[in-house]
């Protein structure tokens, strides 16, 4: 349980503190959904213990609070100094109150998720309208970065891409901290064994605390040696296949609860805009080739067939489109190079 609030406790009981479900004699008005009146603690055979100097009398009350679709709470009632019991007439008219209460905390619970729904749809807006603008590859991805964190609060975003050739090694294709982090882009991890690890096996979301965490070496590097509380990893998929983890970190105890369907929304929009870049890149390169080509080709329809010179034109025109730093220009005459 936790205790909104209390009156007539002091100092014994304040608001936000925990007491035990499997130990409290309250529970048994939530798993039965009704009143539970006890007129002396120390004799009742359900329970048989010693009263609590807090309550004074051994009498108590407790009251299930029951929304739409549970019972969310319970109202637990006692008295200092009336050696009177409760009753079921207590009970009645204690519960249309209790039902008028119910139901206007129903009513600010749903307003709240009604909330949180329109603010997870402008955030998701608000991302995609920056995939659809000119931003390109860590510009793009820094720009959604910091969209998302209107909306989320986080200190470190790390983006992190499975190696295609190498197993179990990942690297970092890009991140965004707000505090100065000694990470560095490209850097090569083997994820094996790792929170990634499992992230990536189980196909889901998974949140961590930093003395939950496996102290693995890459842990160890981008969360633990920050100073990384808590992390949220969600995966990123391409065609089906996770292609890599998205990772949001906080120097803070617990800042994602409930934040889990807003950051996997995320990842799917980086998702879509890695996928993006990477399409826009092959087009790029695509078009470099192409002008490639037509200039070779040019140089071969304005020469006076000097052959030298063509092929000393198309030599330097591949190396500009491929970027390369070294190539070789062999020719058939008869059976040799």
């Amino acid at each position: 349980f936790l205790v909104e609030t209390t009156f007539g406790l002091g100092d014994i009981l304040k608001r936000g503190d925990r007491i035990d479900f499997s130990t409290s004699i309250a529970k048994f008005a939530i798993i039965n959904k009704s009143p539970l009146i006890i007129d002396d603690i120390e004799k009742d055979s359900r329970f048989g213990r010693e009263n609590r100097l807090q309550y004074g009398t051994k009498a108590f009350l407790c009251m299930p609070l029951k929304g739409i679709h549970e019972v969310f709470g319970v109202l637990t009632l006692s008295r200092k100094h009336e050696d009177t019991t409760f009753t079921q007439a207590d009970a009645d008219i204690l519960a249309p109150l209790l039902s008028n209460a119910s139901f206007a905390y129903d009513n600010i619970l749903l307003s709240k998720e009604n909330n949180e729904r329109i603010r997870g749809i402008k955030l998701a807006e608000n991302l995609f309208m920056l995939v659809n603008s000119s931003l390109r590859n860590g510009e793009l991805l820094h720009a959604l970065f910091n969209q998302m964190r209107e909306f989320i609060a986080f200190d470190l975003a790390v983006i992190l891409i499975r190696d295609e050739n190498t197993p179990d090694s990942i690297s970092i294709a890009d991140y965004l901290s707000f505090k100065p982090m000694g990470l560095s882009k490209n850097s090569h991890y083997h994820y094996e064994g790792s929170i990634l690890d499992k992230v990536i096996k189980q196909e889901s979301t998974l949140f961590v605390q930093e003395q939950e965490m496996l102290m693995q070496p890459m842990e160890k590097d981008i969360f633990v040696r920050h100073n990384i509380k808590s992390v949220l990893l969600t995966p990123l998929r391409e065609g089906g296949h996770i292609i890599g983890v998205l990772a949001l970190g906080s120097l803070q105890g617990e800042p994602f609860k409930g934040e889990e369907n807003r950051v996997e929304a995320s990842a799917k929009v980086i998702s879509f805009a890695l996928e993006r870049n990477k399409l826009l890149g092959y087009v790029s390169k695509r078009d470099h080739e192409m002008e490639a080509i037509k200039q070779i080709g040019s140089a071969l329809a304005s020469s006076t067939f000097d052959m030298e010179e063509v092929l000393k034109r198309t030599m330097e025109m591949i190396q500009a489109v491929m970027n390369v730093e070294a190539g070789s220009l062999l020719i058939l005459e008869k059976d040799e190079l």
